[in-house]
C-alpha cells in the first residue's frame, strides 16, 4: 500500500524499484501459500476439476513468471540492498566469536 502510495504521489518506479520487486517476489508466494493451504485443506477434492484449486495451483506457479521470474526480483532486492554495505574487515564476519573472545580477553587480560 505504501510503495503504491509513493507512487501515485509521484515518485518514480526508479527509486520504489525494491519496494516494487519486494511486493512482486511476496505476492507469487502469499498467493502460493494460500492455494496450498486450501488444496490440503479440501484433500482430493482440491485438485478435483469439481474444484477451482487445482487451476489456482497452476495460476500460483504462472504468478511467480508472469512479470519476470522471481529470482530475478530478488536478485534485484539483494544487490540494492547490499549496494550501500561494505563487507567487514578480516577473513570472518564481526560476529564471529574466535576474534571477539581473543580481543575481549586482551582487553580484561589482568583485570581479574
Amino acid at each position: 500500500m505504501q510503495t503504491a502510495w509513493l507512487i501515485d504521489q509521484g515518485h518514480d518506479y526508479k527509486s520504489n524499484q525494491i519496494s516494487i520487486a519486494g511486493i512482486k517476489v511476496m505476492a507469487a508466494k502469499v498467493f502460493h501459500d494460500i492455494v496450498q493451504r486450501a488444496i490440503h485443506m479440501h484433500g482430493a477434492l482440491g485438485v478435483s476439476d469439481e474444484m477451482p484449486l487445482g487451476h489456482m495451483w497452476l495460476y500460483a506457479v504462472m504468478m511467480g513468471i508472469m512479470d519476470g521470474p522471481t529470482e530475478v526480483h530478488k536478485a534485484t532486492v539483494a544487490k540494492t540492498m547490499l549496494k550501500n554495505y561494505k563487507p567487514a574487515a578480516g577473513l570472518f564476519p564481526s560476529a564471529h566469536l574466535i576474534p571477539r573472545t581473543q580481543a575481549a580477553r586482551q582487553k580484561y587480560e589482568g583485570q581479574y
